[in-house]
């Protein structure tokens, strides 16, 4: 007599299967803010490795010559029409081209050809702008936070926000070009004049009015007032060199460097202050840390300014970095970049 033999089938149903998956999604979704934070965490050291590195390289350049190097491209003397809103300038480059050699890459300084030193914006065209050193990339110039490429460019139909790119020493828009995202500091000094766009887009917190710091040329391009010296940071736009003993707030009280957004993630409008081998490559401390406006025309577009959530990395003149809250007091932050302010500062 046979007999059946009932055997029990192993598997999971349909509902276990959907309750694993479920579970499973739940983990993931738990785990994966805790990777993403971990990743930003790494991409800011490296960011701050890089201030890290360009903080010595100031110094060393120091050792080596007395000073640093100047921040970027000085104007002619006189300016050839005063008053006007147009001067002649020099784009020989920026402290970041005068500082490769210590970056230990001096071979690309050595290969920019002369005529990209010492000449008039007259003349500035296709051999400066078509260098095929633009599209070098440097690692020490770019954080990895950035949403754009290492060599990347500002769109067509952003360049009314963005300003003069070719005339700045870049290629024109819409040309590739290796991207930078730390700028000097020139101290709580107007970017531009207050009669180029609107005077609201400056935030003026140590004067109380636009720009925060004028000269006998109309306050143009990051240039201190000779009346408020004290208002000047480590860097300017008229080719002066500062050395340790000038900057007598202390130089664990002055910044030096800090990052530069490249795009505004939220509008596509770009800074003007991005290109590496540029004569731009300063931002001012008037407009505060991720200011909402500073991309609304192109002078704005020039503050300091990160991809990192919370605030920015900024190397102090000390050689040390630091990450600054964007909700750090207007005033501390506009005192943090004089040189010579004798503020007396808190916690930072």
């Amino acid at each position: 007599m046979s007999r059946h033999v009932r055997r029990k089938k192993f598997g999971f149903t349909l509902v276990e299967l959907l309750v694993v998956i479920a579970i499973i999604g739940i983990l993931v979704a738990l785990l994966l803010p805790a990777v993403q934070a971990a990743r930003e965490a790494a991409r800011r050291i490296q960011c701050q490795n890089n201030l890290k590195q360009i903080g010595l390289a100031f110094h060393n350049y120091h050792a080596a010559l007395g000073r640093f190097p100047y921040g970027s491209a000085g104007y002619q003397d006189p300016p050839l029409q005063q008053g006007s809103g147009h001067y002649d300038f020099v784009p020989y480059g920026s402290m970041r081209v005068l500082i490769l050699p210590y970056l230990e890459q001096a071979n690309i300084l050595d290969s920019i050809p002369p005529e990209y030193f010492g000449m008039n914006i007259s003349n500035l065209g296709a051999p400066v702008k078509s260098m095929s050193q633009h599209q070098i990339a440097i690692p020490v110039f770019y954080c990895p936070s950035e949403v754009s490429p290492n060599i990347g460019e500002i769109p067509l139909n952003t360049q009314d926000y963005v300003g003069c790119l070719g005339d700045c020493g870049c290629p024109d828009f819409g040309t590739p070009y290796a991207i930078a995202s730390y700028t000097g500091s020139s101290g709580p000094v107007a970017p531009c004049p207050c009669d180029y766009g609107s005077p609201s887009k400056i935030l003026c917190v140590l004067t109380g009015t636009c720009p925060c710091s004028s000269d006998p040329y109309d306050g143009w391009h990051f240039r201190p007032d000779p009346a408020r010296p004290d208002l000047a940071g480590v860097f300017d736009k008229i080719g002066t060199s500062v050395k340790v003993g000038q900057i007598s707030d202390g130089t664990s009280n002055t910044l030096m460097t800090g990052e530069q957004t490249h795009i505004d993630p939220g509008t596509g409008i770009g800074a003007a202050a991005d290109c590496v081998l540029g004569n731009w490559a300063l931002s001012s401390t008037s407009t505060g840390i991720n200011w909402d406006g500073r991309f609304d025309w192109w002078c704005a577009g020039t503050g300091f300014a990160s991809y990192h959530p919370g605030g920015a990395n900024f190397g102090l003149a000390d050689g040390s970095v630091r990450f600054l809250s964007d909700s750090i007091d207007l005033l501390l932050f506009a005192q943090l970049g004089t040189r010579s302010g004798n503020e007396v500062l808190g916690e930072f």
